[in-house]
């Protein structure tokens, strides 16, 4: 039990640390003291408590953790993969396609997942299990009746969104967010393309801009070993001394 609660505990101070760094540090942080910012991030803890509590309560009917994790991971991690591919393969995609796209992506995922939930078009679909019932005495069996329709293809009168395969979300997802993201690209732009040109597939071959890190790290280095020359100079300089001083 002090395992559980420890692991609780520490999931939601850090879901409401980084909440507020991320989103209210910058903006409030010289506008309040230390007292109200512990009072804030309290907050935070409270509401992903109720949060979590109540998405304990909603479990029941949501079916088998398996599917729920299937389901569920598969439609808001297709958005977040979104990210990354509008990124690295369109260069002019900056802050405001991606929130709009990630945002219209993941509200359609989350539709398709409560609308297969709500019609639950394979419920009457059960996979075989490789158990045996031989010497099995005083055995109890429930007979399932079978649908009058081919369970594997799901129930023909729910919504063809809803029998879509929850193996599929993922993929669903990251395309729906390509969808919108890249023609947003096209219309609007929030940054010079040509200084992350050479972070993105196409650039890669590219030299890096003047002023970039690799320039200043390369500088840096450099100063380094002018500074490791001169030590060794001195050094030998020093012993030449020493030798002198003995002589």
């Amino acid at each position: 039990m002090s395992a559980t609660l420890s692991t609780l505990s520490s999931g939601m101070n850090s879901m409401a640390a980084a909440t507020y760094e991320d989103f209210l540090k910058h903006r409030i942080d010289h506008k309040i003291s230390d007292a109200q910012a512990t009072a804030i991030n309290k907050g935070f803890v409270l509401f992903y408590g109720l949060l979590s509590t109540g998405l304990a309560f909603a479990a029941e009917p949501l079916g088998g953790v398996l599917r729920m994790c299937i389901s569920v991971m598969g439609a808001l991690s297709g958005p977040f993969v979104g990210i990354f591919v509008l990124a690295m393969f369109w260069p002019r995609a900056g802050f405001l396609s991606t929130i709009i796209s990630f945002t219209i992506s993941n509200i359609l995922m989350i539709i398709v997942c409560m609308m297969n939930y709500a019609e639950d078009p394979y419920k009457h679909f059960f996979l075989p299990t490789n158990s045996t019932v031989e010497g099995c005495n005083g055995l109890n069996v429930t007979i399932r009746p079978q649908p009058p329709y081919d369970a594997q293809f799901g129930d023909p009168n729910a919504s063809y969104i809803a029998r879509l395969s929850t193996y599929s979300y993922a993929g669903i997802g990251m395309m729906i967010m390509l969808a919108i993201g890249i023609p947003i690209t096209f219309f609007y732009t929030d940054q010079d393309v040509n200084k992350i040109m050479h972070l993105t597939w196409y650039g890669r071959n590219l030299p890096w801009p003047e002023g970039s890190t690799r320039d200043s790290s390369e500088d840096i280095s450099a100063i380094s070993d002018e500074f490791e020359k001169i030590r060794e100079s001195e050094q030998i300089l020093l012993k030449t001394k020493i030798i002198a001083q003995h002589c």
